[in-house]
């Protein structure tokens, strides 16, 4: 999928003409109790979301020639008891990264070699997940991992509409956690960057003015520093361990044996913020992406639900 979102994009920039939403690539691959969604987007095919200041005519161009690659690898085991079936669904690894495009497709790099500290990165990622029939799930269970441990199970009463506990935990090196129900039958997860400087959302606000003047500030220092946001690659990289138990839903008895549809649908926030350039621009670009996946009720294994 990289191989041809990097043809597509690299023919689109050599080409004055509206950029084609159809650029955005999502797939996923079910395998036995695992899947695996992954979605390739283009930095100009994204939706721009907030904007300060204008970009340098060669800054923005070098900006264009990178791409946005995320996956999401879960694990899921079902349980039929006497009068349910439960579904725990483990997050076992996200990754999302901003990669340049492969070099074959472009004529020349030396626009990127011009800025080569300079790139957008991810600032947030929402998502959600939940049956395709909100009908069939009878409850759902949020547990987290955690010097203080939460756990809520939410039902829904009738005439049921968007209602909501949400708990968030500060997460090391920058990163919080917000886990929630929506519907009362979809579970959505946030990861949110915050400035260590400010204490403010880096998707929704610019840079501080003092971080483009002196040199060593955060955003500086956000791929080397023993705290920094980002792998030394740039990704944004999280493992189960870091944020949560599974997720548990119930569902009708009567659906045992049938494979269930799942949507799994998302939204991630790529953020430029100047690295190591003396300039005010910064912008937040969004991609959304939406699968949908098989998901047998047949029981797997003995689960007890943390």
């Amino acid at each position: 999928m990289l191989h041809w979102a990097s043809r597509f994009t690299a023919e689109s920039l050599a080409c004055p003409k509206p950029y084609p939403s159809m650029l955005k690539i999502s797939g996923n691959l079910h395998t036995r109790r695992s899947w695996l969604v992954t979605s390739y987007s283009p930095l100009l095919s994204m939706q721009i979301m907030s904007k300060f200041a204008t970009a340098e005519r060669r800054l923005h161009r070098a900006l264009s020639y990178y791409m946005l690659r995320c996956s999401f690898q879960f694990s899921y085991i079902v349980n039929v008891l006497s009068d349910l079936i439960e579904v725990g669904l483990h997050l076992n690894d996200i990754t999302c990264d901003v990669l340049p495009l492969e070099p074959m497709y472009l004529e020349s790099m030396t626009i990127i070699g011009d800025f080569p500290n300079e790139r957008h990165f991810p600032a947030k990622i929402r998502l959600r997940v939940g049956a395709e029939n909100e009908w069939a799930v009878h409850s759902v269970s949020l547990s987290r991992s955690s010097p203080n441990p939460y756990e809520a199970t939410f039902r829904p009463p009738k005439n049921a509409g968007f209602t909501l506990a949400t708990s968030t935990v500060r997460m090391k090196q920058n990163w919080a956690f917000e886990e929630s129900v929506v519907n009362f039958s979809d579970a959505q997860m946030d990861w949110t960057l915050y400035d260590s400087t400010t204490r403010k959302t880096v998707f929704s606000c610019e840079p501080p003015k003092f971080s483009v003047l002196v040199p060593k500030t955060w955003p500086i220092s956000r791929y080397f520093k023993a705290r920094r946001a980002f792998t030394e690659e740039g990704e944004a990289a999280f493992a189960k361990d870091v944020y949560s138990n599974p997720i548990i839903w119930r569902l009708s008895k009567s659906l045992e044996g049938q494979t269930l549809k799942w949507i799994v649908q998302g939204s991630i926030f790529l953020t430029y913020w100047p690295n190591t350039l003396g300039t005010r621009f910064s912008e937040t670009r969004c991609h959304d992406f939406r699968e949908e996946v098989d998901l047998p009720l047949l029981p797997s294994s003995s689960f007890t639900p943390n």
